[in-house]
This record gives structure tokens, sequence and C-alpha cells, in this order.
């Protein structure tokens, strides 16, 4: 286990980062704009039958949505950029020697 953590530990951080981001991005929007219920009040609702199918506001899902979307393209960037990063590291340690 020691070795795959070490192989993914960039992986993580890089997709876990793009997440919070994200959401964070999207939970800021959405106290604005409305529509994007807190987790817990959700989550009471649902339980105690307030919120169905049918009344559950529609805009959350496009709120999700912008959360995968954002997800995706964090990802992409910050995969990219750190592949130049570590390029140019590279380089640099060949420079010096």
């Amino acid at each position: 286990m020691f070795f795959v953590a070490i192989k993914v530990e960039k992986t993580v951080i890089i997709m876990l980062t793009a997440f919070i981001g994200a959401y964070a991005f999207v939970r800021g929007i959405s106290l604005y704009a409305g529509g994007f219920p807190s987790e817990m009040e959700f989550h009471e609702e649902l339980e105690t039958g307030v919120v169905t199918w049918e009344t559950m506001p529609k805009s959350y899902y496009g709120y999700l949505a912008g959360i995968l979307i954002l997800f995706i393209i964090s990802t992409v960037y910050q995969s990219k950029n750190n592949k130049a990063r570590e390029k140019n590291r590279a380089e640099l340690k060949t420079f010096m020697k």
C-alpha cells in the first residue's frame, strides 16, 4: 500500500483540490443566486418527506452539473500544469549537473 500511495499521491491531491475548489465556487454562487440548499437542511427535508422528486428545485441539478464541469476542468488544468512543472524541474536538474 505504501508504494501505491506514493504512485497516486499527486493524482489524489489534484482531484481533491479540484473538487473542493469547484464545490466552494458553486456554493458561493448559490449563496447569491439561491436554489442550492445546504446539505444538512436537504438531508432533514428528505428524511421527513418535505422534499420529494416533484417539490425539489430542479436548479439543484444545474448546480451539481456546474460542480462536475468545474471539477473536470480544474483536474485537467492541474494535471497539465503539473506535468509542465515536472518537466521544467527535470531540465533544471540536468542543467545544474
